[in-house]
């Protein structure tokens, strides 16, 4: 399935391509692909690399910060054509998202009262 939104130059693009971004957008959903990174490998002569994975995230997961950082890697990908798609999801409870404990405050001692 190939967009303009993420398909590299020179790719055919899919007749359904609008209605699935129109989709997306209406759920509130990014794409989190590198731009210009394909995810797929061509093997034969002829063929190009394609996007043809996709990394996808609602408003709530990016805003709350639960989307960790995202790579695309061929050597990481197992033999496989397709890249690995790297990503980690936050849960609400991971370290990061909680806040750091409130300041005692200042107590002053018995002498200085």
């Amino acid at each position: 399935m190939h967009a303009e939104r993420w398909s590299l130059p020179g790719a055919t693009l899919s007749s359904w391509a609008t209605h699935l971004c129109d989709w997306f957008n209406n759920h509130s959903f990014s794409l989190l692909n590198p731009l210009l990174t394909p995810t797929w490998r061509a093997s034969r002569e002829g063929e190009h690399d394609l996007v043809l994975d996709l990394i996808l995230a609602n408003e709530a997961a990016l805003w709350m910060g639960h989307v960790g950082l995202v790579a695309i890697s061929k050597a990481e990908s197992l033999g496989s054509d397709h890249a690995a798609l790297l990503f980690s999801i936050l849960p609400s409870d991971h370290p990061s998202h909680i806040p750091s404990p409130s300041p005692a405050g200042y107590q002053a001692k018995d002498k200085q009262r």
